[in-house]
């Protein structure tokens, strides 16, 4: 009985020292692995589900073998991004379109490029800002026709403007078939005026007055002697 056991011993002892050192020896010679994961291996404790899949070494997995999600930019294209779009200023040709918004009419009205032939007028914002400072001269017909002897011919009210004005000057001519007194008027609201200088007219002659401006309203005023006749007046704002 005690060989027995000895002998099932000893059998049992040398199949234990083979297995160590067969698993000592695959765990040695296991080659390194290199690929790409393609599934999920599962993981201990499921049910039915392999052991994951553990890496040694380089498993060879890069940016550009991965799996990338549909729409996503792929490496080649970043680089060609990267490579045909310079940073900073750039040509026409090297640069992206850009189409304004529909509703931005008021930088060049109906699309009409702005240039020192193609002046804008009136509008908002930008095409505003542009009719105001582009606007070299405004003229206006004052007064055309017989004024009585002894008699006063005013122009109507011109504004210049609030206290940024586009404006610098108010200027006046006169064609009188009679003597007479030209004078150029302004006033801080529109109502009170007052003489801001004045010039003897000649019959059958013309006189002119300029004045840079010193309020915000002006107008032409042109006064007959003791005879009346046909007198012409016109005024104008000028940006210089």
């Amino acid at each position: 009985m005690n060989r027995k056991l000895f002998a099932f011993a000893s059998a049992a002892l040398l199949l234990l020292h083979l297995g160590v050192g067969a698993l000592a020896q695959s765990s040695a010679g296991q080659p390194t692995l290199s690929g790409t994961v393609t599934s999920n291996q599962g993981s201990p404790g499921a049910a039915n589900a392999p052991w994951p899949v553990t890496w040694q070494g380089n498993p060879g997995v890069t940016v550009a073998s991965s799996v990338l999600p549909t729409g996503a930019a792929t490496s080649a294209a970043q680089a060609s991004l990267l490579t045909n779009t310079p940073l900073g200023t750039a040509t026409k040709a090297a640069s992206r379109p850009v189409t304004p918004a529909s509703d931005l009419s008021n930088i060049e009205p109906a699309g009409a490029p702005v240039s020192q032939i193609n002046m804008p007028t009136g509008g908002v914002g930008i095409t505003g800002w542009l009719s105001a400072n582009m606007l070299r001269a405004s003229v206006f017909g004052d007064t055309s026709g017989t004024v009585a002897a002894s008699s006063a011919a005013a122009g109507a009210t011109r504004d210049a403007g609030g206290t940024l004005s586009q404006w610098a000057s108010f200027n006046v001519t006169a064609s009188s078939g009679v003597a007479g007194t030209l004078y150029i008027q302004g006033s801080n609201d529109g109502v009170s005026f007052n003489n801001v200088q004045q010039v003897a007219v000649s019959a059958g002659s013309t006189a002119n007055l300029s004045q840079r401006l010193v309020y915000r309203y002006n107008r032409s005023y042109f006064v007959t002697g003791a005879t009346g006749g046909t007198v012409i007046v016109n005024s104008s704002y000028t940006a210089n």
